[in-house]
């Protein structure tokens, strides 16, 4: 085989590891489509099985986006205009049962994705009781993300 033929070889299998990697690589769950599935009511297991997994507490969250803030010296995300939000329910609810919780709380749950987060507010009952999803991207954008952007992944 010839020296133009190997390099030519190593190329086609680079580009191909590469797309089979972009293209396996795990969709983002976070999305607006998700967040329709999202109902009032439904457990946080039920919420678990539609977003991947366990969100994080949301007073943790929010600490640590503006310890991100301070230290960049500005927003890292921007906002793309969406935004979706559940109304709160729990005026209709009698006193003492499902009463709702202080946002943020430690029962309160944000989950981050590559194009929005979703913030789910659950009564004492650990039942949804409120929920939103607010589009967003990174501000520095990597290659990647554009290219999965351009492509529509």
């Amino acid at each position: 085989m010839s020296r133009k033929r190997k390099c030519l070889a190593i190329g086609l299998a680079v580009m191909l590891g590469f797309g089979l990697a972009l293209f396996l690589w795990p969709r983002d769950r976070i999305t607006a489509e998700s967040w329709e599935k999202i109902r009032i009511g439904m457990t946080e297991e039920e919420v678990e099985g539609i977003l991947g997994g366990p969100g994080e507490n949301a007073k943790e969250v929010l600490a640590e986006w503006h310890a991100l803030a301070k230290q960049l010296g500005r927003e890292p995300f921007t906002t793309d205009g969406t935004y979706f939000e559940e109304p709160i329910i729990y005026l209709a609810i009698p006193p003492g049962i499902g009463r709702m919780k202080n946002w943020p709380d430690e029962d309160n749950r944000i989950w981050k994705g590559r194009r929005g987060i979703m913030g789910v507010q659950f009564d004492c009952d650990g039942r949804v009781a409120w929920c939103f999803f607010q589009g967003m991207r990174s501000a520095d954008p990597s290659i990647i993300d554009r290219l999965r952007d351009f492509l529509g992944w």
